[in-house]
């Protein structure tokens, strides 16, 4: 039996609020995006793709809001990638734009039992989350105001069974819980 890391399971995972920012550093600009070089490995990225397709088994949980709908569904869009590699004015091959290509692909989920899914609709699952921004006065500043962002899961679920029992399979479920929205 594969052994299973103790934060598996969101309702286990304590989210840290972001630290405190200005809203001249929001204009600044925004998240740094991660690119793919094009120098990338074929063989890093199939590997990639075929972790990404291993099953996991969860289970969302139940809840006692009344007004929470019966099953979650999430949707997820694979691929993406579209057009051939083309030459820049250097003469380097550049990957095709990022486009609507790939399929779109709708889970629902009962709540309280056990399914069996790839791992990217677990990673869908615990980037599912919800972030609310706080404001308070700066300590030494009153009347400059200090955002603090506090996120948390749309929905409680939980692996039961990861058939991948290695280290990487471990520390990446323990980070896509721990990854603000």
């Amino acid at each position: 039996m594969p052994k299973v890391a103790k934060a598996t399971s969101s309702y286990k995972t304590d989210l840290p609020p972001s630290d405190p920012f200005t809203l001249e550093e929001v204009v600044q600009g925004g998240p740094d995006l991660v690119v793919v070089p094009a120098d990338a490995s074929i063989k890093d990225i199939l590997q990639d793709e075929k972790f990404m397709n291993e099953r996991l088994e969860i289970r969302c949980l139940e809840t006692n809001d009344p007004s929470a709908q019966p099953t979650v569904q999430i949707t997820v869009m694979t691929g993406g990638i579209t057009g051939p590699m083309k030459r820049d004015k250097e003469g380097h091959l550049k990957p095709g734009v990022p486009g609507p290509g790939g399929q779109k692909k709708t889970y629902i989920f009962e709540r309280g039992r056990k399914y069996i899914v790839p791992r990217f609709v677990y990673e869908a699952l615990a980037h599912s989350k919800q972030t609310e921004t706080r404001q308070r006065p700066h300590p030494t500043m009153p009347m400059e105001m200090l955002q603090t962002q506090h996120h948390t899961f749309s929905y409680q679920f939980e692996c039961l069974r990861d058939s991948n029992p290695s280290p990487k399979a471990i520390a990446w479920r323990e980070k896509m819980l721990s990854d603000p929205a």
